[in-house]
């Protein structure tokens, strides 16, 4: 029998919408004047490039080894290259408000997404989420804007684990905290290589939400990794949900 429920956030239960280049660069412009306003002298070209080459090489990085990068420790190494070695740990707090702010403004609800919740809870089941992401905050923001999204514990962030899904670490903690078998808990997410091969390696069960195949760190697991079910859209989840319960009562 199924008594808990794991879900992938964006792509899965959050879609964004929005011109990510531009509202990257327009949020590193914002993070500029807002640490010019603190008191921090940055010149703005320099340092606006220096921090996308190393934000993008921390993601790139972070792909091979599943060791993840917090865009905290990414903003305080740039800052200290550009001679603020001892910056104010609230103004980087604040800084990385200020960084993920528009970008935060462009995530909306999958389609069917609070049916699909609100389905799950009325079956008893836990509710938790497993995000990779560079900043917990971020995701923690995200997650509270989501009605009932006190019914999800934990939520576990890769930021704060330290690796990235489908590292066995983050797949574990959820199942040490829940106290419940592997196998009678469920992998709900978009991506095969993080969200479908790490709950395979962690015994729980998984449902692929097909909405990003054609992204091409899907298109190179096709094949390789085999979903116990599949999803076109997350309205579908309910239904397999209950196909897997049944299978495995």
């Amino acid at each position: 029998m199924i008594n808990g429920v794991a879900f992938d956030l964006g792509e899965t239960l959050l879609h964004f919408e929005g011109d990510w280049p531009d509202l990257f660069s327009r949020s590193r412009r914002d993070l500029h004047q807002y640490l010019t306003d603190a008191g921090l002298q940055l010149p703005f070209e320099s340092f606006s490039e220096t921090l996308r080459q190393r934000i993008e090489q921390a993601q790139e990085d972070r792909l091979d080894d599943h060791i993840e990068r917090p865009v905290r420790d990414v903003l305080e190494e740039v800052l200290a290259q550009f001679g603020h070695q001892t910056a104010d740990p609230e103004v980087v707090t604040r800084g990385l408000e200020v960084l993920f702010a528009l970008s935060e403004a462009h995530w909306r609800p999958v389609a069917g997404m609070a049916e699909v919740l609100n389905w799950v809870k009325a079956r008893g089941w836990r509710m938790g989420i497993i995000s990779n992401a560079s900043d917990e905050a971020n995701v923690q923001r995200l997650v509270a804007k989501i009605d009932g999204a006190h019914a999800f514990d934990p939520v576990l962030v890769s930021a704060r684990v330290g690796v990235r899904k489908p590292a066995p670490e983050i797949f574990n903690q959820l199942i040490g905290q829940w106290a419940l078998p592997p196998e009678t808990l469920v992998m709900v997410g978009d991506t095969l290589d993080a969200d479908i091969l790490g709950a395979q390696s962690a015994g729980m069960h998984q449902i692929w939400l097909r909405s990003a195949q054609d992204r091409a760190d899907n298109q190179a697991a096709m094949g390789r990794i085999s979903p116990e079910a599949v999803a076109i859209d997350l309205r579908q989840v309910p239904d397999l949900l209950e196909r897997i319960d049944s299978e495995a009562g």
